[in-house]
């Protein structure tokens, strides 16, 4: 998850840790917890996870699409770097 940019975002108390800092291990384990949920049959906050992926997968491909065209190079929005995204597995 190293492509997200903590810095945009207002991290909640349950993902830091005891220095009061963002810890990526707590933000895995609540969106382990999610899909657990989910497949309990509580699927509203794992599917409005899955939402956010998506969207933020979606901006980083325009925002690579937006900087080559202000650079002045004609490429098409397939063109554009795919980020380097990889698939997380939940614990």
């Amino acid at each position: 998850m190293r492509w997200l940019n903590y810095r945009k975002y207002k991290i909640q108390d349950c993902l830091k840790n005891e220095a009061n800092l963002f810890d990526e291990e707590k933000l895995k384990e609540y969106i382990a917890n999610m899909q657990g949920d989910a497949e309990a049959g509580d699927n509203q906050a794992w599917l409005n996870w899955l939402a956010t992926e998506k969207s933020i997968k979606q901006n980083l491909v325009r925002q690579a699409y937006t900087t080559l065209v202000t650079a002045g190079l004609g490429a098409s929005l397939k063109e554009a770097p795919k980020p380097a995204v990889t698939k997380v597995v939940y614990a």
